[in-house]
């Protein structure tokens, strides 16, 4: 729970901040986000998380599937969708993760 409102978080966070203060359009935003974000959080978050509990080794294919299968699918609906739609889709995930996050 805590590794997914984090990066939740952190995610629409970082999108906010290169949107305002680095004025990247939205899509280009949102791309760098998942890099930076999914890549450097969760690897961080990962490594503390392997050290304070044994991983679960036989869940890793299915997350690395998930993860990579998100991200590729992710940024190809960014090549080819508006950025109202591409917002539009942004903001009901990350308000769907947040309502589930808080069950």
């Amino acid at each position: 729970m805590l590794a997914g409102a984090f990066s939740s978080g952190t995610g629409l966070f970082a999108t906010m901040v290169m949107v305002l203060c680095y004025r990247l359009s939205l899509k280009e935003a949102i791309a760098h986000a998942v890099i930076f974000t999914s890549g450097v959080w969760n690897l961080v978050g990962a490594v503390v998380a392997g050290l304070i509990v044994p991983p679960a080794w036989h869940f890793l294919p299915a997350i690395l599937l998930g993860a990579f299968g998100g991200g590729f699918a992710g940024a190809a609906l960014l090549q080819y969708l508006s950025a109202r739609t591409v917002k539009l889709i942004f903001c009901t995930v990350a308000a769907i993760s947040g309502v589930l996050l808080m069950r």
